[in-house]
């Protein structure tokens, strides 16, 4: 078996934005902490019960959206614009409204979701607190994703580095 220059440069290409992704959430995530460490444990504590409770919400966002990403690609490649119109919106449908459902749901319950994981008050009140605020944005972490997708799908690098930049990288600074 051999494997083509070109074939692995398209794998490195693509691969990319995903390792941007990660790194940036990564980054992200120990700025983050570092910044909160001036507050004390407590924060930082908040913080790691919010971003437990987000990532499992996430993860299913990310599963969804990369599960739909052969369909893209050969719907793309068939070049058949309607289904693939059609996957697109269903797609988006699917992971807006699964956002805000759950993250309706972890706003009403926030409390009481975040004591699930320690029971002492003034980290409950800061995690709950910080799981609404991070929970708010949900949606739009879904939209992007399914065009991370789509720009994947199709072979589009430029397309997915900005999306996973603009993801995790910018947006994430701002907040």
């Amino acid at each position: 078996m051999k494997i083509s220059r070109q074939n692995i440069k398209d794998v490195i290409a693509i691969g990319i934005p995903g390792s941007i992704t990660n790194f940036a959430q990564s980054f992200g995530m120990a700025l983050l902490n570092s910044s909160l460490a001036a507050y004390g444990a407590n924060k930082v504590a908040a913080m790691g019960i919010t971003q437990k409770i987000y990532s499992i919400v996430i993860l299913v966002i990310v599963g969804f959206a990369f599960g739909a990403q052969s369909l893209i690609g050969y719907n793309y490649g068939a070049k058949n614009w309607q289904r693939l119109k059609d996957i697109l919106r269903f797609d988006t449908l699917v992971l807006v409204a699964y956002a805000i459902i759950v993250g309706g749901l972890l706003i009403i319950f926030a409390k009481p979701v975040t004591a699930l994981f320690m029971n002492q008050a003034s980290i409950v009140s800061a995690g709950s607190y910080m799981l609404i605020a991070t929970i708010i944005t949900t949606p739009f972490v879904g939209i992007i994703l399914v065009y991370t997708t789509v720009f994947q799908s199709i072979g589009n690098v430029w397309g997915a580095f900005v999306m996973a930049i603009t993801r995790q990288g910018i947006i994430y600074l701002m907040c």
